[in-house]
């Protein structure tokens, strides 16, 4: 049981901080997804700029333009600001100037590294969002194991093996201990002996003294037959357990 009051405390907290955290950390995710998914359309863009500058006649040409269209459209509009570098980069990429052709290249590799720091940071928060879901996963997998272990395991991992030898040894000296404590709260609180199902030594000992005593002064005033329905109403109403304990109460009076 403390260990899944422990698991249930670290479930919780586990999840305080792991769950804000992940869901922080998905926010962000889209945000940077969304700077990726304009970056691709920009360079689909810049893949039909190139392709249209390429001879139509050939095939393989016209089968990447059919394509790209397809990409183009499942993509969102990229930015303007991308549309006017890459429009520049492409035509310099494809000039027939050298210097112009250095400087798109440039460009371009300037364009690539700014993709690749995106990238780069994705995998970074898809890492931590994959590391925070693992987290909660191994929280839940702990706290229902712990849930569906046996009750004996459950003692056992409470008291450990010293509280179970403790509790093996002791048991036995609580058990009259707590009758009689049970007893003493019925005897100073009567109304509790109907709810508790139990009546206090003393109670139970009152009655057997009182019955013993009608039946000797019924002998003394030669009512035998007022003894012996007594004796058969007491033979109904009582099991063998209940007559082998008025019998040891009535030892233990001397009566």
């Amino acid at each position: 049981m403390r260990c899944l009051i422990q698991l249930a405390v670290l479930l919780v907290c586990g999840c305080a901080n792991s769950g804000p955290q992940r869901a922080q950390k998905v926010v962000e995710l889209v945000k940077l997804e969304e700077k990726v998914a304009l970056k691709a359309s920009a360079n689909a863009y810049a893949t039909g700029l190139a392709l249209k500058a390429a001879p139509q006649t050939n095939r393989a040409v016209v089968v990447a333009q059919t394509f790209n269209e397809k990409t183009k459209a499942l993509l969102p509009k990229p930015d303007y600001e991308d549309i006017i570098e890459y429009e520049a980069i492409v035509a310099g990429l494809l000039s027939e100037n050298e210097k112009q052709r250095a400087q798109s290249q440039k460009a371009l590799g300037e364009a690539d590294s700014e993709i690749s720091a995106l990238l780069s940071e994705r995998r970074v928060i898809e890492g931590r969002v994959e590391e925070l879901e693992n987290r909660l996963i191994e929280y839940g997998a702990k706290y229902e194991l712990e849930r569906n272990k046996s009750w004996w395991t459950r003692i056992y991992s409470f008291l450990g093996f010293g509280g179970i030898i403790a509790l093996v040894v002791a048991f036995p000296i609580l058990i009259p201990i707590g009758g009689q404590v049970v007893g003493w709260v019925v005897n100073t609180v009567p109304s509790l002996a109907s709810w508790v199902g139990l009546v206090s030594r003393k109670s139970f000992d009152s009655v057997v003294v009182a019955v013993e005593s009608a039946k000797e002064r019924m002998k003394t005033d030669g009512k035998e037959d007022a003894v012996l329905l007594l004796k058969e109403e007491l033979q109904k109403a009582t099991d063998a357990a209940h007559r082998r304990l008025i019998a040891d109460r009535k030892q233990s009076l001397n009566i």
